[in-house]
């Protein structure tokens, strides 16, 4: 798990004690080591997520792409073309949906020499 990222354009750190943590169950330094989190949450791209968020991600986004190119006139480009906004209006409405389960708080250098 990374402890400190630095971000040299902007010059604000992030720190794994400043973050917090919405849901219990996301695993952190004091209760990483449990199997109850562990099977919660699987390492994509290294980071956690739950496996049944991405199921209902992967479900809606789908179903606007193929509701998108179902109902689309047959002209050439245009099945492409509203195939894909269904996908980003899929991509939408599951980041709306779908709620992240921790917060970051971006603590600048100059808080942290004082």
């Amino acid at each position: 798990m990374i402890n400190n990222i630095n971000n040299n354009n902007s010059n604000n750190n992030i720190n794994s004690n400043s973050i917090n943590n919405s849901n219990s169950n996301y695993p952190n330094k004091e209760n990483q080591g449990t199997k109850e989190n562990i099977k919660a949450y699987n390492e994509i791209w290294d980071d956690l997520i739950q496996f049944t968020d991405l199921l209902i991600a992967l479900f809606i986004t789908i179903s606007f792409t193929a509701i998108g190119y179902y109902f689309a006139p047959k002209t050439a480009p245009l099945p492409l073309f509203i195939s894909l906004a269904g996908a980003l209006a899929g991509f939408v409405v599951s980041s709306l949906i779908i709620k992240p389960k921790r917060q970051l708080v971006f603590e600048s250098q100059e808080n942290k020499e004082e």
